[in-house]
């Protein structure tokens, strides 16, 4: 489900560049999705996902090469998940991890957010440390330790909730 997570191994450095998701990009985010989820997805699915008016994505590209991609989503609430602008997904291939890349799609969305609202939530599984330490460095603080997501399943674990208030501070970093 989660990938090793060593957060004292090595980094990487590559040169990339991280800008808005285009429809042109949906085919290599299909691939990627697939050789983690191990399952396809539809482009037709991914297309309602990641370029919906509610939703702000970007990838991570080397010349041509899609390296990583990431979103957030506006949510409209329910009693047990409040309303609000959400970091709802990021994938990096797996051989281009430990180089920043998950850090700079999150701070980019985290930055576009900052135009839309002042609070920016996410969720995880309480087994993923390594999204735990990322969402950490930007200041995101623990809120509910037991939560539950519309159409997720934390398997072998439980979600937990996590929120940040921005500002100039932590968005930037």
């Amino acid at each position: 489900m989660f990938s090793p997570y060593n957060p004292s191994a090595q980094r990487q450095q590559y040169r990339y560049r991280i800008t808005p998701v285009e429809p042109q990009h949906l085919p290599a985010i299909a691939e990627l999705f697939e050789q983690r989820e191990g399952h396809a997805i539809a482009i037709e699915a991914l297309e309602h996902s990641l370029l919906a008016d509610n939703v702000i994505a970007f990838v991570a590209m080397q010349q041509q090469q899609l390296l990583g991609y990431s979103k957030a989503a506006h949510f409209n609430g329910q009693a047990y998940s409040p309303q609000g602008w959400y970091l709802s997904g990021l994938i990096v291939n797996p051989d281009y991890r430990r180089a920043g890349i998950a850090h700079e799609l999150t701070r980019q969305r985290l930055n576009a957010l900052s135009q839309h609202t002042d609070t920016v939530y996410y969720f995880a599984n309480v087994n993923n440390q390594a999204s735990i330490d990322l969402h950490g460095k930007f200041g995101f603080e623990l809120l509910k330790d037991d939560f539950c997501f519309p159409g997720v399943t934390f398997n072998q674990g439980r979600g937990q909730l996590f929120g940040i208030k921005l500002n100039t501070t932590s968005a930037s970093q």
